[in-house]
């Protein structure tokens, strides 16, 4: 049997693919604890992810300012995502990059998270936010 596709704009946890990590990441401790506390399943519902790398992976996020994923979240779909803050400098959006997966991969995302940063900084501007880039919480 074919593995169902899920259905676009149907809501998944946000712990799946690389706009919902990277929100997730950059929010507050206590969201990200009851997140990752909570039940893990894959977007299949087969397997359950392991919190301990679910936790590590939100903190690389935070370090390196960028999320990936490869199909995690819709089968053959790979994806990158960067933040856009706000006037505060708060994490107020994820600005993604979506690739069919027979035409890119992990190389080729990271390859794209300058330009894809470079953007998510003038969205930021336009925001108020007044910091040198929209890469990662180092830089902010």
């Amino acid at each position: 049997m074919k593995p169902r596709s899920p259905s676009l704009g149907a809501p998944r946890p946000p712990f799946l693919g690389a706009p919902g990590k990277l929100l997730l990441a950059f929010s507050d401790e206590e969201l990200r604890r009851r997140v990752v506390d909570g039940p893990l399943p894959t977007s299949d519902g087969s397997a359950e992810l392991d919190a301990g790398d679910l936790a590590s992976e939100l903190e690389s996020i935070r370090e390196d300012g960028y999320a990936l994923s490869l199909q995690e979240r819709v089968p053959g779909v790979v994806a990158m995502a960067v933040p856009v803050r706000d006037h505060r400098g708060a994490v107020a959006a994820a600005l993604s990059i979506s690739i069919p997966s027979v035409r890119a991969g992990r190389d080729d995302l990271l390859r794209l998270v300058p330009q894809a940063r470079e953007a998510a900084g003038r969205l930021s501007e336009r925001l108020g936010y007044a910091g040198e880039t929209a890469g990662g919480a180092g830089d902010m």
